[in-house]
């Protein structure tokens, strides 16, 4: 299905330094740094827009949601549990090595092993890997898995070199080497990390030589940095900068809608937290429509449930999110749970925090005192992992036109810790996301996924569904040749100055 242009880019292009001609170096401004380069341990955004330069995937998805070879010459399937994928030949690494089927089988390994336990849930159907010749790998499945193939294009699937990760052992992943338009340079941990075009590049060469990820977390420096000419593009544009970069001399604002949503997550492991019924306590509490509409100032939605609205089995019937505190209260009474507390974590993206502390407002309402913590990147997520949390704010992002990548990275009880952050888990849950996996796509499917979204939104809330925004990018009016894509990152390569 094709998804409306409406998709996502998640972060900002920063211009050249004055000792660079116009046209030499293009740069972008982010609003946070990656974790790691290493296609087998990437699951944040900022990663995957980095790494789309420097690892290629057998297959690609196009702005229009459309699957395409890449590395891959050609694909067919040979059975419903068989893929044969045929390379093309004279690809080289950025080391000077020649892409052959055996890198493939090393990547999709290691995808599988311990090494590749954050993205599991993305190569879980996977049972092994057949080289044929240097040039031909069969995928075998474990079972049939209708969004297999689009799960090939994201980051996990990034084919890297057997030699250079054996070289690199654990810092591979500070140091990476893939077949991309872009080679890894520098990477200047919290600040830049910087890419130079690869001239023995087996595709389309870009326009320009350098490519620059700079990481600039204050929205407002972004735009900044933007209209002095310091940047050229700059990732996600807040509500209130809109004007100023619409009326720039020299700034254009680039908008579509996103396939990225803001919720709060319950840690559905942590005690009353693992009840639900004290999680709909807390969703009848929080004024969501009312929260979003003072955060985006008319900008965006509400999402009614996991799914994007032009995503395919988005159930259009589901039951609006309620607000009645006074329901809220009742039910934490009957459950004897007066004078609660919660420790509500964020990121210092400054919509999260406003929207955190509005919600810290309205559950002091009904005798519920919030702890907000506002944390660093890296340290937040740690703190995820270790579980010392209630609840906390996220952007979950659905990257393929399949509802399953989201369903199962998000929601599957086997990758609590790795992508479901809200350590939650339900057998039923499972059990759907295992036949939506497997179920050709069709009414039948369908109708899987619409007693998933049920069950989500009105039994078990794991999480409420706070805002649905767009992706806005600034971006200097010489730049050209940036179409924003159906997810929330993409290879800039064919980008060019005016």
């Amino acid at each position: 299905m094709k998804f409306p242009l409406l998709l996502s880019v998640f972060l900002v292009l920063v211009a050249a330094p004055a000792s660079l001609a116009l046209g030499d170096t293009l740069t972008v401004a982010a609003a946070y740094d990656a974790k790691a380069l290493d296609p087998a341990v990437m699951i944040d955004a900022p990663a995957s827009f980095v790494s789309i330069h420097i690892h290629e995937n057998l297959l690609r998805i196009d702005e229009n949601s459309k699957l395409l070879p890449q590395l891959a010459e050609s694909y067919e399937q040979l059975d419903p549990t068989t893929y044969r994928f045929v390379l093309r030949k004279g690809v080289k690494f950025h080391n000077g090595e020649e892409l052959k089927a055996s890198d493939v089988k090393f990547t999709m390994e290691r995808a599988m092993s311990p090494a590749g336990s954050a993205t599991r849930a993305y190569s879980k159907d996977l049972e092994s890997v057949e080289v044929v010749d240097d040039y031909t790998v069969l995928l075998k499945l474990k079972q049939p898995s209708t969004p297999f193939l689009m799960l090939l294009t994201l980051s996990w699937g990034g084919i890297v070199n057997e030699k250079a990760v054996r070289a690199a052992g654990e810092k591979y992943a500070m140091e990476p080497v893939g077949t991309g338009p872009f080679r890894f340079v520098d990477w200047q941990k919290g600040d830049r990390i910087t890419l130079e075009r690869f001239d023995d590049y087996w595709g389309k060469k870009p326009h320009y030589k350098t490519l620059i990820f700079r990481s600039v977390p204050e929205p407002t420096s972004r735009v900044v940095e933007l209209e002095t000419g310091a940047v050229d593009l700059a990732l996600e544009i807040p509500v209130n900068e809109i004007d100023r970069v619409t009326s720039g001399q020299d700034t254009k604002l680039l908008r579509t809608l996103s396939s990225s949503y803001t919720i709060m997550g319950f840690n559905c492991e942590r005690a009353p937290f693992d009840n639900p019924e004290v999680r709909k306590a807390i969703s009848l509490a929080v004024n969501t429509e009312g929260i979003q509409k003072a955060i985006r100032r008319g900008e965006g939605s509400v999402p009614l449930g996991p799914l994007p609205a032009f995503m395919p089995y988005f159930d259009p019937n589901l039951p609006k999110h309620e607000y009645n505190p006074e329901k809220a209260k009742a039910i934490l009474e009957k459950l004897g749970l007066k004078n609660l507390k919660m420790a509500l974590w964020t990121n210092e993206k400054k919509e999260r925090v406003d929207m955190a502390t509005i919600i810290q407002a309205q559950l002091a309402e009904i005798g519920v005192t919030v702890d907000i913590r506002v944390m660093e990147w890296g340290a937040y997520f740690q703190g995820l992992k270790e579980k010392a949390n209630d609840a906390f704010m996220m952007g979950w992002m659905n990257n393929v036109p399949d509802p399953d990548p989201l369903c199962s990275g998000v929601f599957f009880s086997k990758v609590k810790g790795q992508t479901n952050w809200c350590f939650f888990g339900d057998d039923r849950i499972d059990e759907l996301i295992a036949l939506g996996r497997q179920t050709p796509d069709g009414p039948e499917r369908g109708a899987i996924y619409k007693e998933l979204q049920h069950r989500i939104v009105t039994d078990l809330v794991p999480c409420l569904y706070m805002d649905a925004d767009e992706i806005r990018v600034g971006a200097n009016k010489k730049v050209q040749g940036f179409v924003l894509y159906p997810r929330g990152y993409q290879s800039l390569a064919e980008v060019y100055f005016e």
